[in-house]
């Protein structure tokens, strides 16, 4: 029997110690885990935002043998009334749910070595065991408690551990970066300045970058919050502060003691040009207005030919590729009908920036926030955050001053009264590589560059050739379905002995592979940012497609066929002991797929949640009145944290009159349901203005007559409509953008009102 140890608990380490363990009588698995328990990244207090959700839906953030169904059940799920209980994108705390069921279904607790932190990890030679063949050699795992403030007197003595095979799954984003940009002493030592600067995974609300306590009187008004970094942490920083910042003006009993001052913005700091999509997109095969999560579309097997059997891609970027991506993301955007991506701004220009490789991120709520001049997205780089001192202020009060370098080449930028400063520029991937010994690095090619630290070229990208006994997972393929593949890669390789050696085919595509991480790293040290791909390795459907096939899994095509449908974990089963209850959890999976598929192209699942988010930011109506006189209203439609938890979002909803008054008669609050998607319109309480009062209609979109592929019509439904007025709403889009809406309202006698609602856009 071989012995293994296992070095983290994130979703990389388990889904590893399980594919060891389905072969009992082959291998002993050890798990060594530096914190009190499983999860990694998403554990209790660990770096995520327990009420974050998940970037993939739960189709692809889930392993083949656990169904989401399964591991949350009615318990977590919203009553357990059918289909859609569980969200389709999860948050952060039910990603732990499901990693801490999947555990406790296939991993004795016997396995674990909880608090224990890898100093080293290093091979023992042939020589020093007095061994014959390379099969016979060792790994030395070195050990010590983690060190905890309240165990300081705890033994700290190291213990050494030896074992026949070794995965590495540290976690590659577990070890938050250096900031990349200079700050002054006085602000990284001077307490009285109060102008924090955070790293994305330690921010958590408001009161972690504003101060509670009253300001000082002379204190000028506070004007910016930077954020730093251009991919999904920057877009959910900067949407969750907005968010925030929103819920604390417009929402009643806000638990901050002190006033949010009104005019703080903030200031997005991107290195390329992005544009940010919602989680759910257009379906471009519909012949009506339909929407799908995006996984749905971005993993789906018809986007390959059907012959020959997709194998894994990869290559450096160039202008064809990043010109291709800016008009798909312009047609997921918008339909095509503007150019440009979202989130330009500032340093968008004449010197090449549109050359430059866009990024895609997933933002349900940016693009708003950035038309409503919320967020102001500036192009370039950080490059320094100065103190400025207050002279009027009698308490020492300071702001900063933010220098940012233009990506055109058009000089610097200033922002100035900047009250705090989230670094969303990401993470080491090279720290958590420190327990390696030299020698081991030197034998893996280990290199100082974030994007590649590692020359990772065989076994569905974890081992490098030359060391067949160690595995390094979740470094190349961050998604939980190419976890699994590369953990069953390493089980079944390490199964026989001795280790077999690569093939022909294998030596020359691990060749193929070590000159583009070349090629990568050269063009990274070189700062040619336009050659390198936003995910280097991230061709997850080839991954997958191709790690099944030589392991000769068997495939589930439920509601799909051989060359269609989305490419996730559940549809590649493990044959063997076993294998049913695997079997029954995929279909269980599919089933769930199949639902919400059908549900999207057959009753317009989606479009309330799709029209709702549009609806973030201002907009202005325009109807004739009794008189036949046109009257035009402002509306702000404010976003809150929702006041009902059985809510996923929820708008405050002001409207202003042509003489800007705020009238008591048009507040209203909007609230979406995600488990019955439903869309929902309530009253204001007349005491505050702020407080939710008696629901007054639901939306009930229409499941055919969607008036073409960009309109959706909702009939206003109310149990008891005051002055038997009834409606319907028709939702314009263009892409997934929400372009124009009407309200046409009918009387009791037959008269009708048709309101016309643009969008404002203010962005500076």
């Amino acid at each position: 029997m071989k012995t293994v140890a296992i070095i983290g608990s994130g979703p990389c380490g388990i889904i590893a110690a399980r594919k060891f363990l389905q072969s009992p009588h082959h291998y002993s698995v050890t798990i060594f885990e530096k914190n009190a328990g499983i999860g990694g990244l998403w554990r209790p207090g660990g770096p995520i935002n327990p009420e974050m959700r998940t970037n993939q839906t739960k189709f692809t953030v889930a392993f083949s043998d656990l169904a989401w169904e399964t591991a949350l059940g009615e318990e977590d799920g919203n009553n357990g009334e059918g289909e859609g209980e569980i969200p389709v994108y999860p948050k952060a705390w039910q990603v732990y749910r499901y990693l801490e069921e999947y555990v406790k279904r296939y991993i004795p607790d016997s396995v674990f070595r909880f608090n224990t932190t890898v100093v080293r990890t290093e091979k023992i030679s042939s020589s020093e065991l007095g061994a014959k063949s390379a099969e016979q050699e060792k790994w030395k795992i070195t050990t010590k408690p983690t060190f905890h403030a309240e165990n300081q007197d705890r033994d700290q003595q190291e213990t050494e551990h030896t074992f026949d095979l070794v995965v590495i799954a540290p976690g590659a984003f577990s070890s938050p970066g250096k900031p990349p940009f200079d700050i002054d002493d006085g602000l990284a030592q001077d307490a009285n300045s109060r102008i924090p600067i955070l790293h994305s995974t330690s921010y958590r609300s408001l009161t972690d970058i504003l101060p509670n306590d009253n300001p000082d009187p002379s204190r000028s008004t506070p004007e910016n919050i930077l954020v730093v970094g251009g991919s999904h942490s920057g877009v959910e920083i900067a949407s969750l502060i907005a968010l925030q910042l929103s819920s604390a003006k417009w929402t009643p009993s806000s638990p901050r003691s002190a006033p949010i001052p009104k005019d703080i913005k903030i200031t997005h700091i991107t290195s390329h040009p992005l544009f940010a999509l919602p989680g759910i997109v257009r379906d471009p095969t519909s012949k009506t207005i339909t929407f799908q999560p995006i996984d749905f579309l971005l993993f789906n097997r018809s986007n390959r030919p059907a012959q020959p059997a997709p194998s894994f891609t990869y290559g450096l970027w160039n202008e064809e590729k990043s010109r291709a991506t800016r008009e798909m993301g312009n047609a997921m955007m918008n339909g095509g009908n503007r150019a440009g991506e979202y989130g330009n701004g500032e340093g968008q220009g004449k010197t090449g920036v549109k050359e430059a490789l866009p990024i895609g991120v997933l933002g349900d709520t940016y693009p708003q926030f950035v038309a409503s001049g919320v967020i102001k997205p500036i192009l370039g780089h950080l490059t320094a955050v100065k103190k400025v001192s207050n002279s009027n202020s009698t308490s020492g009060e300071s702001t900063a001053t933010g220098t940012i370098r233009l990506s055109d080449g058009q000089g610097e930028h200033h922002v100035e009264k900047v009250i705090a400063v989230i670094d969303a520029t990401g993470f080491s991937t090279t720290t958590p590589l420190n327990m390696l010994s030299p020698a081991i690095k030197t034998a893996i090619g280990f290199s100082d560059c974030s994007r590649a630290p590692v020359h990772l070229t065989t076994s569905c990208l974890t081992q490098h050739p030359s060391l067949p006994s160690l595995g390094i997972m979740g470094y190349q393929g961050a998604h939980w379905g190419v976890f699994e593949m590369q953990a069953r890669t390493l089980a079944h390789r390490w199964l026989r002995s001795p280790i077999p050696e690569l093939s022909e085919e294998e030596q020359g595509e691990a060749e193929n592979i070590g000159r583009y991480i070349d090629e990568l790293r050269e063009a990274v040290r070189q700062k040619r940012r336009w050659q390198v791909p936003q995910n280097p390795f991230g061709d997850y459907l080839g991954l997958l497609e191709k790690g099944a096939r030589n392991l000769g899994l068997q495939k589930l095509n439920l509601g799909c066929t051989k060359t269609s449908g989305l490419v996730c974990a559940a549809r590649f089963i493990d044959r063997g002991s076993g294998s049913e209850v695997a079997k029954g959890e995929a279909f269980k999976s599919m089933s769930s797929l199949e639902s919400v598929t059908n549900r999207g192209k057959e009753e317009g699942l989606f479009i309330a949640r799709a029209a709702f988010h549009g609806l973030l930011g201002e907009w202005i109506s325009a109807h004739r009145d009794a008189a036949g006189q046109v009257r035009t209203v402002q509306w702000s439609f404010h976003p809150r944290l929702p006041t009902d938890s059985k809510f996923g979002w929820e708008y405050l909803v002001v409207g202003k009159d042509g003489g800007c008054r705020d009238e008591e008669g048009l507040r209203w609050v909007y609230r979406y349901d995600e488990t019955l998607d439903d869309f929902s319109i309530w009253s204001v309480d007349t005491r505050d203005k702020l407080t939710v009062g008696r629901k007054l209609y639901s939306l009930s979109f229409s499941r055919t007559e969607r008036h073409g592929k960009d309109t959706a019509v909702a009939s206003r439904v109310g149990d008891a409509v005051e002055g038997g007025v009834d409606g319907e709403f028709r939702f314009m889009f263009a892409g997934v953008s929400l372009e124009t809406f009407t309200l046409e309202t009918r009387s009791a006698g037959g008269s009708s009102t048709c309101k016309q609602f643009v969008r404002i856009e203010t962005r500076q």
